[in-house]
């Protein structure tokens, strides 16, 4: 699954936490109870492997200049966020 499939609507999408689960609260993206994550937790559910996970992170960081993935996602607007992982097919 890509990660943008994951978010593939605003609900499943958040910022200021890797993950959460239905009630808000922070959780490991891995968490059974996530239910909506940010761009950095949606490539660790999506990418088993710490090596492909490594290599989308510096893909979509090299498209993203001088900001953090992390910063992107929290300062960002859901299509623009939606926009960008679909151009970039992650």
């Amino acid at each position: 699954m890509k990660v943008y499939q994951l978010l593939n609507n605003r609900k499943k999408w958040t910022q200021q936490s890797f993950a959460r689960d239905k009630k808000g609260q922070s959780v490991s993206p891995l968490a059974k109870s996530a239910v909506k994550w940010c761009v950095v937790g949606a490539i660790t559910k999506c990418y088993n492997s710490l090596v492909k996970q490594m290599e989308i992170k510096l893909k979509l960081r090299s498209s993203l200049r001088y900001c953090s993935i992390s910063k992107w996602n929290d300062h960002s607007t859901y299509e623009n966020i939606i926009y960008k992982l679909k151009k970039l097919d992650i």
